[in-house]
């Protein structure tokens, strides 16, 4: 592939990332009990649950924390400010909500944050995927942050 094309390339994702993706996710933040939303009907126009499932929590925080830290896309300063205070409370909703007391993580919360099994007595903890996701948005906002306790928390975790 050409030279050309390949900047060309990157030129239109990075303007569909800044003029249509992140424009559509930034606001869906849960700000009275925190986290995200992401229960969407296909469309994206209806939310359709306020559930939160927590690797999908992780994965938010990640995604912020990586856009805010990183060069890999060219950012407004404004709107990378704006990803690193969400990855900022992301990372302080997964260690206040999503970590169970056993060390590992819940699956789905409740609207208002509590823990919820998928079906009658099959337990809160029932995916790793969660306990990864939210290993790696600790682990990235941590390192954006500069704060060694959502590090080691993502430690402990893994």
């Amino acid at each position: 592939m050409a030279r050309q094309q390949l900047q060309d390339r990157r030129r239109f994702y990075e303007d569909h990332l800044t003029k249509v993706i992140l424009p559509y996710w930034l606001p869906k933040t849960d700000t009275a009990p925190g986290g995200f939303f992401t229960c969407y009907e296909p469309t994206g126009e209806k939310l359709v649950s306020k559930e939160k499932y927590v690797w999908s929590q992780g994965r938010c925080t990640w995604m912020y924390a990586r856009l805010a830290q990183g060069d890999m896309v060219e950012l407004s300063p404004e709107l990378r400010e704006r990803c690193r205070d969400l990855a900022a409370m992301g990372a302080r909703f997964l260690l206040e909500h999503c970590i169970l007391p056993d060390g590992s993580c819940a699956f789905r919360l409740s609207p208002d944050n509590e823990p919820m099994e998928l079906y009658p007595g099959s337990g809160y903890a029932v995916s790793t995927f969660a306990d990864c996701f939210v290993i790696m948005g600790l682990a990235a906002a941590g390192e954006l942050l500069g704060e060694p306790g959502y590090g080691n928390k993502a430690l402990a975790l893994f």
